[in-house]
């Protein structure tokens, strides 16, 4: 949920006396680093799961982040996680996918299932529109980055401007992308999937369903854009009654149900437009894989749900 003590534009004013590398000196970087959360495996359960919260304002954020960090993603683990997933050979590219957002550590096997989906088409794709809630920001609408590119030890990863331009009355936020770890942890995976696509990153703040929807729709094109949708499920449950709450949320989300709320998914707003959306075309749903940090490396006393769902195009898909 949005931290209603965090104020962006507090932040905006503040940032060109933090302590960055210079190439993010400046109002305006060039490019963001994308590399907050993926694979963290330190912290506590609570904490660990889930992201990294920034400091108060004045303080050396980027000093706490590079200590909070443990590991970064490298090809070879992204790799790795892909390596692992077998996909079969009949099944077409999907047009959408559901993934986790939390460290390589506890949802990254989870969101691999997803993304090999794309790894025999991905190269086909010069678009991907990634959107995920704001976890920290507190704001209407939408946001976009104030930055042309994407950075992982795997490369960079542009914004793709041209997409941008189809958006009206969109915000650029520098401030609400940096504190933001739904979209940067899914940036490696995209570089090893979709080698050639550009990004449109959109964190969405308070905002409608259908005001969610309309901006997919705008942005939809045809099979060289994916979409992907960033959230988590249930969250610090114990792992039987999350576990539970979790596979209800996936029935609701196979029947592209909009009714979606903070407590089944942290980025209920995202995905319920989306929701919207893929009802609007017709599209499939298949779930591809359901734990949670309980199965894979956290404690079973308070979990963090994680979900991989694909979304297929029909031939009746047209509005």
């Amino acid at each position: 949920m949005p931290d209603p003590d965090f104020a962006p534009e507090q932040l905006e004013k503040e940032a060109p006396s933090a302590k960055r590398p210079a190439e993010q000196q400046g109002p305006r970087s060039r490019v963001a680093t994308a590399v907050k959360t993926s694979g963290y495996e330190g912290g506590s359960a609570k904490l660990s799961p889930d992201s990294w919260k920034p400091p108060a304002p004045g303080k050396d954020a980027v000093g706490e982040l590079e200590e909070f960090l443990k590991k970064r993603p490298s090809p070879q683990e992204v790799g790795r996680l892909l390596a692992a997933v077998q996909v079969p050979l009949d099944e077409p590219a999907p047009k959408a996918l559901l993934v986790p957002h939390a460290g390589y550590a506890y949802s990254g096997p989870v969101a691999a299932s997803a993304y090999a989906r794309l790894l025999r088409g991905g190269a086909n794709l010069s678009r991907v529109v990634l959107i995920g809630p704001s976890h920290h920001a507190s704001f209407h609408g939408l946001a976009l980055p104030d930055t042309e590119a994407f950075e992982t030890p795997l490369g960079t990863m542009p914004v793709d401007a041209e997409a941008i331009a189809l958006i009206p009355g969109v915000r650029r936020s520098e401030a609400i992308h940096r504190a933001e770890h739904s979209l940067e942890v899914q940036v490696p995976f995209l570089q090893r999937v979709a080698p050639h696509a550009a990004l449109v990153p959109l964190v969405v703040g308070q905002a409608a369903g259908f005001q969610v929807a309309d901006i997919l729709e705008l942005l939809w094109g045809g099979p060289e854009t994916a979409i992907v949708v960033s959230s988590d499920l249930s969250h610090y449950l114990p792992y039987r009654l999350g576990r539970a709450v979790d596979e209800e949320t996936s029935r609701m989300i196979l029947r592209l149900e909009t009714s979606l709320d903070g407590e089944r998914a942290c980025g209920a707003v995202p995905v319920a437009g989306f929701l919207e959306a893929a009802r609007r075309r017709r599209l499939r749903a298949t779930l591809l894989d359901l734990r949670s940090s309980g199965d894979i490396a956290g404690s079973p006393e308070e979990v963090v749900g994680y979900g991989a769902f694909a979304f297929f195009e029909t031939r009746d898909e047209t509005p």
